[in-house]
């Protein structure tokens, strides 16, 4: 009997505009028939899905991470930006979070990407974890795509002095030849740099008949073509897996599929409803 338990920590809801297609309802569900005891919404550079998530998952007995994917850049390669994903561990953390979110959504030219720099990041990093994002648009995975290494060496390692335990290098297994190179540099990286790893899967659907949907999505936010869809840094595997099947993809590395459970027990933060608070008038009669 396998004992071990796997926390999806990468989960794009329909919040996550014309990128995710999974509802709270549908999440909340799936992680109850799995018997998947937490679960992370990150939808991309906002936070409008947080409260509704929170309040679904928590009726049922699951705990919610608020999370959020966000775009950044810093003094290397110009006008590129790189994926990185951020957990609220606690209500400082979400406070954070907002700021953060307000910063990258309060440029109004909707022509510029949002995007947001490292520096901000760290500035407001306490109460956070940071997931160091996939291979092909990470952070830290992308740089080695491009041969260029120690632009990921130094990115992690400049995290990890400011966050210590709290930043985790991500591991995603799908279809697509190069992640295995990637994922050995990756390793590598994690031995030298004492940084733990952590298994994701970046969830966008439900499953895979509903990935040519999700394409066309995609290709819309992006205002591409069809022709465009081998350009994609997207795979038929970006559904939202059960337990028993990440396990099974991580069999060789099981500190992965731990580390997700090790980061939902650090989180403890959780959206609850309150009472509405309208200020009191003295009535003049």
């Amino acid at each position: 009997m396998n004992t071990q338990n796997f926390i999806n920590l990468r989960t794009h809801t329909n919040y996550s505009l014309a990128e995710g297609m999974l509802t709270s309802n549908y999440i909340a569900d799936f992680c109850v028939n799995d018997m998947q005891p937490a679960c992370a919404i990150t939808d991309t550079s906002n936070l409008f899905g947080s409260f509704e998530f929170s309040e679904k998952l928590f009726s049922l007995g699951v705990q919610p991470i608020i999370g959020m994917q966000v775009n950044v850049y810093d003094k290397y390669f110009d006008s590129k930006h790189f994926e990185l994903v951020l957990l609220a561990k606690s209500e400082e953390g979400y406070k954070n979070l907002v700021v953060i979110a307000n910063e990258i959504n309060s440029n109004i030219n909707l022509n510029i990407y949002k995007k947001i720099n490292i520096d901000f990041l760290i500035e407001h990093r306490r109460g956070l974890i940071f997931l160091s994002g996939g291979y092909q648009n990470g952070y830290i995975g992308n740089p080695i795509f491009l041969g260029e290494k120690k632009i990921s060496f130094d990115r992690a390692k400049n995290i990890k002095s400011f966050l210590a335990h709290d930043f985790y290098i991500e591991l995603q297994r799908s279809n697509i030849k190069e992640t295995n190179l990637a994922e050995n540099e990756l390793l590598s990286l994690s031995l030298e740099l004492e940084i733990p790893i952590v298994a994701t899967n970046d969830s966008f659907f439900k499953d895979k008949n509903h990935f040519e949907a999700f394409e066309m999505l995609s290709l819309i936010e992006k205002s591409k073509t069809i022709s465009s869809k081998k350009q994609s840094s997207f795979t038929n595997e970006n559904y939202f897996k059960t337990k028993n099947e990440m396990i099974a993809l991580f069999e060789d590395l099981p500190e992965a599929i731990q580390n997700t459970s090790i980061i939902a027990q650090k989180c403890s933060f959780c959206l609850k409803p309150k009472e509405l608070s309208l200020p009191k008038f003295v009535s003049s009669e």
